[in-house]
């Protein structure tokens, strides 16, 4: 695993602690704001998108993906962008 790999796998792991501590969503929904931030930045890597900073035009096309996948739960794009929006501005 290379080293961007791993910090990844850290920065989540403190997200996860973060949002817990914080008490910012329920226990059992951690997991999954962690998912979406994690399958965020494999889309800013496959799509060249700068992922380091909040940048809502990349959140909006991210969230667009989501809607027109037919996997994903009409419910499930509002968590993405919910968990994305903790992920960078708390």
């Amino acid at each position: 695993m290379d080293n961007s790999v791993n910090r990844g796998m850290d920065t989540l792991s403190e997200f996860q602690k973060y949002l817990l501590d914080k008490k910012l969503v329920p226990e059992a929904k951690v997991s999954f704001f962690a998912y979406w931030v994690s399958r965020f930045l494999n889309y800013a890597q496959r799509h060249d998108v700068m992922a380091t900073e909040y940048q809502e035009s990349n959140i909006a096309a991210f969230i667009d993906d989501l809607r027109l996948d037919n996997f994903i739960l009409d419910w499930q794009p509002r968590q993405a962008e919910d968990a994305l929006k903790l992920y960078y501005f708390h």
